[in-house]
């Protein structure tokens, strides 16, 4: 069926279908129509519908990541939901800053899911003009995948959410009863040694093969070993764990696993354990902080922990430390860090030689078709701190 026919099924007028088709707009009205729905209200008018202040509707407009418009956007849809947070409101279940609060985390993530859901549609489309599908043919199977996984996409998300929700009513409950292991927390950085020379040199495919491979290796070490990935940050995974033993043994496999692997640079590791807020999913505080900053001391392939993960695990069988000279930290304040090392590692870390070659081997590997190969080897030779 193509995209004229699935509109008019839907009880698009043709005429605007006619502008559509005239203006080379069709494929979005396809979307709009088939994803969001009829839009039938301004933000006034939907406002008043709704019994809500229209400054409080797009106070929330925007906190999904939307700008203001007086276009008439809005669906019933929309109408459902602004009435869902009014009657919350109302029954005090939440108020409007706390309601302006979750709806800027799920409009947050919500945006990455779709953007990765489309880059996985395009993939499809490009796969079929590369097989001589004309465009008109490829919007027309894209709006048939729409359709086709528009439900099972609302289903496998509301599966999540119910997994999510259970474990983080869980950790409330352990805090909300004092439980000293959920109140402080051991919290970690892994950094990509060399990415930003590396994404100067890489094709935009090459670079997302290097962003993918990097994600999924930290999202399975950390949630395999016993912690949890609280966001990417390009080029840098944070993680927590509740217990400290845990977050040690996520630091060393994320340091190893890197190091195997033939496709990327190490990771330099910084641990950190204290008190921390958690808000809106996200970790604040000045575990946080010093955590950040002992990434940008730690040479690659080592992990660099705080006093306190060291006092901690002093003495655990599993582990071996190494001291560092104490250092000013910006905006921390001087410290004394410790090389984290596992206990059968005698000789301590890598030679900075080895770990400079073996940058560069992978680099090499990696941009093989890159013109610039040697701005890349030279990137190699990090700064090693001194120990």
């Amino acid at each position: 069926m193509s995209l004229r026919e699935k509109l008019l099924a839907r009880g698009v007028p043709e005429a605007e279908i006619d502008e559509a088709e005239r203006t080379g707009t069709l494929f979005q009205l396809a979307v709009e129509r088939i994803i969001v729905g009829e839009p039938r209200y301004t933000s006034e008018e939907i406002a008043e519908k709704a019994e809500t202040d229209v400054e409080v509707l797009r106070r929330l407009w925007r906190a999904l990541g939307f700008t203001d418009t007086e276009q008439r956007i809005f669906t019933d849809a929309d109408l459902e939901a602004i009435g869902w947070v009014r009657r919350a409101n109302e029954d005090g279940w939440a108020d409007l800053r706390v309601t302006t609060q979750l709806t800027r985390v799920v409009g947050s993530s919500l945006a990455r899911i779709a953007d990765a859901q489309v880059d996985v549609l395009s993939d499809r489309i490009e796969e079929l003009a590369r097989a001589g599908v004309s465009q008109d043919e490829a919007d027309e199977v894209l709006i048939d995948l729409l359709e086709e996984q528009l439900p099972q996409w609302a289903e496998t998300f509301a599966y999540v959410h119910r997994r999510h929700l259970a474990a983080a009513l869980q950790r409330a409950e352990a805090a909300r009863r004092g439980d000293a292991d959920h109140v402080i927390h051991t919290v970690g950085f892994a950094d990509l040694v060399g990415f930003t020379v590396l994404s100067q040199a890489l094709d935009e495919a090459e670079l997302a093969d290097v962003v993918d491979r990097f994600e999924s290796l930290a999202f399975d070490v950390v949630g395999r070993v016993g912690g949890r990935v609280v966001k990417m940050i390009g080029d840098e995974v944070m993680f927590v764990a509740d217990d400290v033993a845990a977050a040690a043994e996520i630091a060393l496999t994320l340091s190893e696993t890197y190091a195997n692997d033939e496709t990327l640079s190490d990771v330099r590791v910084g641990l950190a354990r204290g008190a921390a807020i958690v808000r809106e999913g996200d970790f604040f505080g000045p575990a946080v902080n010093l955590a950040s900053r002992l990434v940008n001391i730690a040479y690659p392939g080592s992990v660099v922990t705080d006093e306190a993960v060291h006092d901690t695990l002093e003495g655990h069988e599993g582990f071996a430390w190494k001291s560092m000279r104490p250092r000013r930290l910006k905006g921390i304040g001087w410290t004394a860090p410790v090389v984290l090392l596992r206990a059968d590692d005698a000789q301590g870390r890598r030679p900075a030689s080895d770990v400079a070659r073996k940058v560069r081997a992978k680099r090499s590997q990696l941009v093989k078709r890159s013109r610039r190969p040697s701005a890349l080897e030279t990137a190699a030779d990090d700064e090693t701190p001194t120990v």
